[in-house]
């Protein structure tokens, strides 16, 4: 086995914080073209982090991953190439520009997982990765607090729509600007889906009573922290994100990872907090209470009657766009129908709304079940990980924290963020490090016992 050069190392360590930073305004685009976004920074970092790895693995330091995920992501990768049989000689620019648009995304992401994967990080340096993710999303919730007081109070530097949780945005702009989807500032929806793993990895450290390693000293800070960026997440209205949440939480409760007291009182707490901050904008005539109510009558009559086109919500969006999913699926179920050609077969929509759904649709069974599999079999290591870990060191709530974070993207992915989003691959090859360092500190534990 090789390692990384001391310099490359360094240098993919900051790349990879700045990757980090860059991931919530992966809308920005350096130049646009089309309505499609050519120079994304959160692409452009990714990318400089492949080039370093490479050009190490071209001077013979290269770390080998030993992780069962390593070789489905690879497989992975293979199927959504043999997808493309459905589009080979086809006369249709656009359909092959399509194509080739979700091709570079899944030659991009795939190694990257890789690159993650193989960072050669101590306990310090996970420990600051995981705290930069964590404090990001502290900085988002109060952003996305401070735009609902702005909008009120004609307060300066309004940039989210929090009465409308799927505005999305096309910047018409050649130049430079937003393409769509937007970035985590522009659209509530999106917010709310990035800060859901941070609340989910803090509230996890809290619950354990071992939040002082990672952020504050003082416990009610760290209490504070979770609750400001679940209220983040509530106030914007996301339901699909809301509903990830409550599911991820009640799958914590089930495992008993967490005493169920703690989680109560974690609940309690932050229904007193969002119940204030309620207060305070309905008393300055925002009509929180109204606009939250309106939006859950209609979410509750697009689940009892998903054909009814009165009032359009993401709710009905997502479930026409699996029904036609999954139709166009059955007649190409084991290899899909290529990348980004779902139009072209549906004759009406380019997207499922459904992450899993479109993978389906696009990449087969042979797709869906190596992805499938990624997930599994990091969560199930994890979770071995974290029963055999001493409960004192900083291994073994993190890897419960990473395994709750997993099954949060999971379910998040029937709503939000196609599986070659830069955020999403942050999540798994974060997971696999993860896996793999803490694999290695037990084991280097056990041999000097």
């Amino acid at each position: 086995m090789y390692t990384i050069a001391p310099r490359e190392s360094r240098l993919l360590l900051r790349l990879m914080y700045l990757y980090i930073l860059s991931l919530p305004f992966f809308g920005f685009s350096l130049y646009n073209a089309g309505g499609r976004g050519l120079g994304r920074i959160d692409w452009l970092i990714g990318g400089l982090m492949l080039l370093v790895f490479l050009l190490a693995s071209l001077g013979g330091h290269l770390k080998i991953i030993d992780s069962p995920a390593a070789a489905l992501i690879a497989f992975y990768l293979c199927t959504g190439m043999l997808s493309a049989i459905n589009i080979i000689g086809t006369a249709q620019t656009a359909r092959f520009v399509d194509f080739a648009t979700k091709a570079l995304q899944l030659f991009i992401v795939t190694p990257l997982f890789f690159v993650i994967s193989s960072l050669p990080v101590n306990e310090q340096e996970v420990q600051r990765l995981v705290r930069l993710w964590c404090f990001l999303g502290l900085a988002i919730a109060l952003h996305t607090i401070y735009q609902l007081f702005a909008q009120l109070f004609n307060l300066p530097f309004v940039t989210l729509a929090l009465n409308n949780p799927t505005v999305g945005e096309l910047s018409t702009r050649v130049i430079f600007g937003y393409t769509q989807p937007a970035s985590v500032f522009r659209e509530p929806s999106f917010m709310a889906a990035f800060l859901a793993p941070p609340f989910i990895l803090t509230g996890n450290f809290v619950l354990l009573k071992k939040a002082n390693v990672l952020f504050f000293r003082r416990n009610w800070l760290n209490w504070m922290m979770v609750l400001l960026i679940g209220s983040a997440i509530i106030l914007s209205g996301s339901q699909a994100s809301l509903a990830a949440v409550l599911s991820t939480l009640l799958f914590m409760l089930i495992r008993g990872s967490v005493s169920r007291r703690r989680i109560v009182q974690l609940g309690l707490l932050a229904g007193l907090l969002l119940l204030l901050i309620a207060l305070i904008l309905d008393a300055a005539g925002g009509d929180f209470f109204t606009a939250f109510t309106y939006r859950l009558q209609y979410l509750l009559l697009n689940i009892r009657d998903p054909g009814n086109t009165a009032q359009v919500t993401s709710v009905a969006d997502r479930l026409q766009g699996t029904m036609v999913g999954i139709e166009v699926w059955k007649r190409h179920p084991v290899f899909g129908i290529g990348l980004g050609n779902l139009q072209y077969f549906s004759g009406r929509q380019s997207t499922t709304n459904n992450p899993w759904v479109q993978l389906l649709v696009e990449q087969g069974l042979l797709g869906f079940i190596s992805l499938l599999l990624v997930f599994l079999i990091l969560i199930a290591r994890l979770n071995q990980l974290a029963r055999i870990l001493p409960q004192h060191s900083f291994w073994q709530p993190l890897c419960v924290a990473m395994t709750a974070v997993l099954v949060l993207t999971m379910i998040s992915g029937l709503f939000t963020f196609v599986w070659t989003h830069p955020y999403r691959i942050l999540t798994l090859a974060l997971a696999n490090l993860i896996l793999i360092q803490a694999s290695h500190a037990h084991y280097s534990e056990s041999n000097s016992q």
